[in-house]
């Protein structure tokens, strides 16, 4: 198919972002605006009029993507080794044709940790928890033939909280890392669909 593509026109992309800093010892805060402008954008998405057995194939948007994400980064450490930091994500589309970008609307993440240096500089230690969060949307598919991710319109991605807990540990040379991940399924006992 791509073959006989004949629109050679490339990819136009104008992102603008810009961020605010304040750090003290105590207080980290970030507040930052992404403005993002694509045109001539190309995509893959499932197509049912094209008399062809690969159904999912590169389209050219019809217009133009400009989405605006608004995030704000911030972190509080307190009792000097105990940290609880978090990072959201807020993405508005202006002009979405074809609906060719798809995207959670609100995204955060947070994490509360603890970490120190203990036995004279031996062990550096960092341990806690983290959770990841997005809203419900419509996540790409995957087609394992072209090994492509696609538009899909089935299955809507739905809002699940990630809890994972993790440690990791410099001991002299020698490095440890362990990570439950999605501690809610413990729990609920079920699991998520990251993409369909």
């Amino acid at each position: 198919y791509w073959e006989n593509w004949t629109d050679n026109t490339p990819i136009d992309v104008s992102q603008l972002n810009g961020f605010l800093h304040y750090k003290n010892s105590v207080l980290s805060l970030s507040p930052g605006l992404t403005f993002t402008r694509l045109r001539n954008y190309i995509f893959f998405d499932r197509v049912s009029t094209v008399d062809t057995v690969q159904q999912v194939l590169p389209v050219r948007s019809s217009g133009n993507q400009i989405f605006v994400s608004p995030e704000v980064r911030f972190a509080l450490t307190f009792f000097r080794h105990v940290t609880f930091s978090n990072h959201a994500i807020y993405t508005v589309f202006l002009e979405n044709a074809d609906d060719a970008i798809r995207l959670p609307q609100l995204f955060a993440t947070s994490q509360l940790s603890y970490s120190n240096i203990f036995f004279n500089g031996n062990l550096d230690m960092h341990a806690g928890v983290e959770l990841h969060w997005k809203s419900a949307y419509y996540a790409p598919g995957y087609d394992p033939a072209i090994q492509q991710f696609y538009n899909q319109d089935e299955m809507e991605s739905p809002s699940f909280p990630l809890v994972d807990l993790f440690f990791s540990a410099k001991i002299k040379r020698a490095r440890v890392f362990f990570k439950y991940n999605n501690l809610v399924q413990i729990i609920k006992g079920t699991g998520y669909f990251p993409t369909p």
